[in-house]
């Protein structure tokens, strides 16, 4: 790759973000998949979902993009995302006006600087940085209504329709409904360092790494066995619950009626567990999920293609991961509109990922193509890349015709630098899609047209774990751990921004140190020029007119960007 593509991608956590417009025409866009891609690779991950959807709890938001936390509640979910920003789908949102809808999807102004989410029934808390604990949705038994004088916390945790906290010093504070004793707090408990909120019953890790419970035991939930101990993690569904040891093994106990508490007797290496209303997942070390109990509506029938599982949570019917799937990121735009001549559709992606190899463009369109006069052009950042549909289209198709078009890695970074001499920033791409003279715009009833990139990665293995798995990619910025190797290991590793472009990445170079040597030079102009135009020219360049295209020249064509950072 030519250095000076390695300096042109600014990063965080290999988020794309979108902003769409449209010339000449209406437009409707939606982001399908956002795959993370570094930050740091141990920290984040794709959110994955299963199971029933009835209110749309398992269709994240098209923008959602990586996330560090998941929570999976009665009929919504809740995401952390890389940034610290709390999105929530599924029942509950502003739009939604029925039986399960409480504004548990709503989240306030006041979930800000988020550090741990936790979903109940028909309620949604939040930990601060600071430990206060915001809550919203159904407040009907004061499970919202967060104690004035909680103070500061270091866990949190939501039931059906009760919520649980562990403030300073270890004591457990419980609130909302205690019609079964599930807010009663043994006051023999003492220090806790773990909590896990069911449907009516609640549970604590002790210092001594035992469990307490106390509330419903309809079913044997609280009933946990006498020798269980060494336990680091709880988690309480419906009737029964689940402890995870600092073995790696599970121990499961109350309800069985839908084999909820039958954990599969392999199973070992586990480093996370959640249990839905009558069901029960885990990951693994080798980064699968295995689930267990009711799977009437897909909940126990997790997605096979992860290679690294962060973190499970379970819903009344549905789960979430925080999981790595396979090297890839999807962009779908979603429906377009209708397309000819004269109408251009545009969709700016912000923050190009790492290690790109090339990016695949599918167009799809029902449009007046056919002749080999209608065509659709591509281009990238400004650049023409290509044309689809030329062949193999059909005038106003049933179905759409698909063509795809695959853009290499050289091609990404002249676009990479077209978009930024015409003052993008260094790291998007603006997606344009044109029809050629021949296509009519109102040939079609019911025209359309809309794309899909798919941009391929490199894994690369971090020395933290030494594992190669796809959330890790060849970094395009510092050594910043010193290990001789620029990868998503040094995103966020002592990283300061340098920069000041108010993210902290591995790019923190200065602005048009282009070979990354510390200094802004002539050498830096030639990298710019050689890869603009293919090849040296000392005249061409030559802003300020003094007969040399040097360091002044690329200081002048920097100056048109925005502020330069020297």
């Amino acid at each position: 790759m030519p250095q000076a593509g390695l300096a042109l991608r600014e990063h965080f956590g290999g988020v794309l973000m979108d902003r769409s417009t449209t010339v000449g025409g209406a437009l409707s866009l939606a982001v399908a998949f956002a795959a993370p891609a570094g930050a740091r690779a141990s920290d984040f991950g794709v959110c994955a979902s299963w199971g029933s959807s009835s209110d749309g709890q398992c269709a994240p938001p098209a923008t959602l993009g990586p996330v560090q936390q998941v929570a999976a509640g009665g009929f919504h979910s809740v995401a952390l995302t890389a940034y610290g920003e709390v999105v929530c789908w599924g029942a509950g949102t502003a739009e939604r006006k029925g039986l399960h809808d409480f504004g548990q999807s709503i989240v306030p102004a006041s979930a800000h600087t988020v550090v741990q989410i936790r979903a109940g029934r028909l309620h949604t808390l939040a930990r601060r940085s600071d430990g206060t604990v915001v809550a919203w949705g159904s407040n009907a038994s004061g499970q919202c209504a967060v104690p004035g004088m909680l103070g500061a916390t270091s866990d949190i945790a939501a039931g059906g329709a009760h919520s649980l906290a562990i403030c300073v010093g270890g004591s457990v504070a419980a609130w909302g409904s205690d019609e079964l004793a599930q807010c009663d707090v043994p006051w023999t408990l003492g220090a806790a360092l773990a909590i896990a909120a069911g449907e009516a019953h609640s549970l604590a890790v002790r210092v001594d790494g035992r469990v307490a419970c106390w509330g419903s035991d309809a079913a044997g939930q609280c009933g946990a066995p006498m020798w269980l101990d060494a336990v680091v993690a709880l988690a309480a569904g419906e009737e029964h619950s689940v402890a995870l040891r600092d073995d790696g093994t599970v121990r499961c106990w109350g309800s069985d009626a839908f084999g909820q508490s039958s954990a599969p007797d392999e199973l070992r290496g586990v480093t996370s567990i959640a249990a839905g209303a009558r069901c029960t997942v885990a990951a693994l070390d080798d980064g699968s999920i295995v689930a267990w109990g009711d799977g009437a509506s897909g909940q126990c029938a997790p997605p096979t293609n992860a290679t690294r599982t962060l973190q499970v949570s379970a819903g009344r019917a549905h789960a979430l991961a925080v999981a790595c799937s396979e090297r890839r990121v999807d962009l779908a735009t979603g429906s377009l509109g209708p397309i000819g001549a004269g109408i251009a559709h545009e969709r700016l992606f912000r923050g190009l990922p790492l290690a790109i190899e090339q990016a695949r463009i599918t167009v799809r369109a029902r449009a007046d193509l056919g002749a080999p006069s209608q065509f659709l052009s591509i281009s990238l950042n400004g650049l023409h890349v290509g044309d689809v549909l030329r062949a193999n289209a059909h005038p106003c198709p049933e179905d759409p015709d698909a063509d795809t078009l695959v853009v290499g890695e050289d091609l990404l970074n002249l676009a990479l630098v077209a978009g930024a001499v015409d003052g993008e920033a260094l790291s998007n791409l603006r997606v344009r899609i044109t029809a050629s003279d021949g296509v009519k715009l109102d040939a079609c009833t019911g025209g359309d047209v809309a794309c899909c990139i798919t941009y391929s990665g490199r894994p690369q293995a971090c020395p933290t774990d030494h594992f190669s798995d796809p959330c890790e990619d060849t970094a395009l910025g510092r050594d910043c751990d010193g290990n001789g190797r620029r990868d998503a290991c040094d995103i966020l590793e002592g990283a300061e921004d340098s920069d000041a472009d108010g993210v902290l990445d591995s790019c923190e170079y200065a602005r048009g140190d282009l070979n990354l040597d510390g200094t802004v030079d002539s050498v830096d102009l030639d990298e710019f020029l050689t890869l603009w135009f293919g090849q040296r020219d000392p005249h061409r360049g030559d802003l300020d007119r003094d007969g040399i295209a040097d360091a002044r020249d690329l200081t002048s064509l920097l100056s048109w960007w925005g502020e330069v950072d020297w």
